[in-house]
């Protein structure tokens, strides 16, 4: 079978499912980084914003308008692009608040 070159350009790895994750999304990196592809982190641009300039090989934040229009409804503090950049949370962590009483509308249970 001859090489038609690459299968795959990057790997879109999310780092959300879990909050164990973001070390997993690293792995990832390291793996798509041994054979020279890219990575795209995969929704939550607030979250992925973080844990992605620690990845060499980051291609983009994944970026959904309705994603981030749900972060903004329930976090303060929730990123959005500023042209080609994103901002750094002014302290340590993600920098957002859960707005519990903006949520408690969508609580079921």
């Amino acid at each position: 079978m001859p090489d038609d070159g690459p299968i795959v350009d990057e790997v879109s790895a999310p780092a959300y499912v879990i909050p164990t994750d973001a070390p997993e999304f690293l792995r990832g990196a390291a793996l798509a980084a041994a054979h020279n592809l890219q990575v795209s982190a995969h929704r939550t641009p607030s979250l992925h914003m973080h844990v992605g300039v620690a990845v060499p090989g980051l291609r983009h934040v994944e970026y959904f308008h309705d994603h981030q229009r749900i972060e903004r409804m329930l976090f303060d503090g929730a990123l959005g692009p500023h042209g080609a950049s994103w901002p750094r949370p002014p302290e340590p962590g993600l920098g957002m608040s859960f707005k519990e009483a903006d949520a408690e509308k969508y609580r079921q249970g």
